[in-house]
């Protein structure tokens, strides 16, 4: 019973501070079992067997294996159960998943989908991170959202089953604020998260760091007793614009202090767009701003002082596994993962990734933090291939009505109780109770500023990638460094309005 009202009191919790009230109106489409799938639901591809290719989030995808094994311990059944339950009203559409997409790696995936695209194989429905909007991959889905999703009784509009910020989001929406991607989970607090010892931080009478400040004394206490301080993600283990400090720990803070140049239309959020307006007018420009500067002595600091050296070439897993790391960035949702992990003998704690406060620098916005859960988390969605379904409707259909069928709320939460790593993107998703005191916890009230800029495409990002790792290994002078990053930051700027077709009429 306590557990029982626990799980209440923190799903309500949540539900005011993520996404407000509202009145429940979603059931599941179980009645298709018994009503004819044509009177109730859109009838894909004229009844005519359709295949629909599905690239899911990894954590997601369906395991071969049915039961655990030595080799294969963790099972995961939801998205099977949930592609055989929209058969049941869509008989005619078979669902396949595909396996072999590099789950992480921008380049590698890029290179995949090529091969893809030029074998007319691309999946219809993928896993991408929004990573490819400069390539024109993605379906504009603008239009179906004020659709009513038919699987969802009593809805309207399949937009209003989302929190409205998440279409002010980079990672669903382009430089136009057109949808391009579906948000699927979001991250149960922050995307991101600092594992920590917590045996090493009893011994050394640590708590887990809140700011910039605390996470500086905790690594050198750490360090100075002969212990690695902090491990990257794993997706983080080479140096590039892609790195975690940036989107989740400095880079939010200091954007939230520029909110009166970069916020143009003054609706309190500073859109992807404006942000980009704000690199042409050389808001962001390390030569003549200190606080430009700052973002990027701070992301030096933690790659030079607080990982270890050569984290380039370090078995992340075996070094953590040792007992000798204070702390490792990872996933809010592998929080599952760390806790099932039987080669860690040591006790393990979960915290928000540490922000910038005015301790640090006088440049950046107040950060509040919550009495209790989540603000606005963070998303990852499935888009909608155009290279699959540019020239097949049908196609194009069956990936819409797969993804509406998806976020009816007790079809998602299918998911979302299986693997317990997240919570699901729409209204009354049930909340895992493995994460009940994770999301009972004060988070960061992070304001909805996008973030600090980098490129915004892969051409980009690589071109300024390779300058940052010059610096960060000391063969750039500061003075040549931030001259290099703000040419190479305008050149992309300008290539993504070409690409993108942003109107920039107006700018200055």
């Amino acid at each position: 019973m306590k557990k029982t009202v626990l799980f209440c009191a923190v799903a309500m919790l949540v539900f005011v501070i993520l996404i407000g009230c509202g009145k429940k109106e979603n059931a599941s489409p179980q009645g298709a079992e018994t009503e004819s799938p044509s009177s109730a639901y859109p009838k894909i591809n004229n009844g005519q067997p359709i295949t629909l290719r599905i690239a899911m989030q990894p954590n997601y995808l369906p395991t071969l294996n049915k039961v655990p094994t030595p080799e294969s311990p963790e099972v995961v059944l939801a998205a099977d159960q949930i592609a055989d339950e929209f058969r049941k009203i869509h008989p005619n559409v078979t669902i396949e998943y595909d396996r072999s997409m590099p789950p992480t790696n921008a380049t590698e995936a890029a290179e995949w989908f090529t091969t893809q695209i030029a074998g007319g194989t691309c999946p219809a429905i993928a896993f991408t991170w929004n990573w490819y909007t400069p390539r024109g991959w993605y379906a504009d889905l603008t239009d179906v959202m004020e659709t009513p999703n038919e699987y969802v009784p009593g809805n309207k509009r399949w937009r209003d089953q989302f929190p409205e910020y998440l279409w002010n989001k980079s990672n669903n929406t382009n430089l136009n604020n057109r949808v391009q991607a579906v948000p699927i989970w979001l991250a149960p607090g922050p995307l991101t998260a600092y594992f920590y010892n917590v045996d090493l931080f009893k011994k050394f009478n640590l708590a887990p760091p809140k700011t910039w400040e605390d996470l500086r004394h905790v690594s050198k206490t750490l360090r100075d007793n002969g212990y690695t301080a902090l491990l990257p993600f794993h997706g983080n283990q080479v140096i590039s614009t892609d790195l975690w400090p940036i989107y989740f720990s400095i880079g939010p803070c200091y954007s939230a202090n520029l909110m009166d140049p970069l916020d143009y239309d003054k609706n309190g959020i500073i859109a992807p767009v404006e942000e980009l307006r704000g690199v042409k007018a050389n808001v962001h420009n390390p030569v003549i701003h200190e606080y430009a500067r700052e973002v990027l002595y701070l992301v030096k600091e933690m790659l030079t002082e607080m990982y270890p050296k050569g984290f380039e070439h370090i078995n992340l897993d075996d070094e953590w596994n040792s007992g000798n790391t204070g702390m490792k960035q990872d996933g809010s949702w592998a929080f599952q993962t760390e806790a099932s992990n039987t080669k860690r003998s040591f006790e393990f704690g979960l915290t928000p990734a540490p922000v910038v406060t005015a301790e640090t620098s006088k440049y950046v916005a107040k950060i509040e933090f919550t009495k209790a859960g989540p603000y606005q988390p963070d998303s990852e969605a499935l888009n909608v291939m155009l290279p699959a379904v540019e020239e097949n409707q049908a196609m194009f259909d069956a990936a819409v009505a797969y993804l509406k069928f998806l976020t009816n709320p007790e079809i998602m939460s299918q998911m979302i109780l299986e693997k317990a790593t997240h919570i699901g993107s729409v209204y009354d998703c049930a909340i895992p109770p493995l994460l009940e005191d994770w999301m009972n916890r004060p988070f960061p009230i992070m304001p909805n500023v996008g973030n600090w800029p980098r490129g915004w495409t892969t051409e980009g990002n690589e071109a300024l990638g390779r300058e940052l790792e010059l610096w960060i290994k000391d063969n750039t002078p500061d003075d040549v460094f931030f001259a290099r990053w703000n040419r190479l930051q305008q050149e992309d700027a300008d290539r993504a309005i070409r690409v993108q077709n942003v109107d920039t009429s107006g700018w200055k």
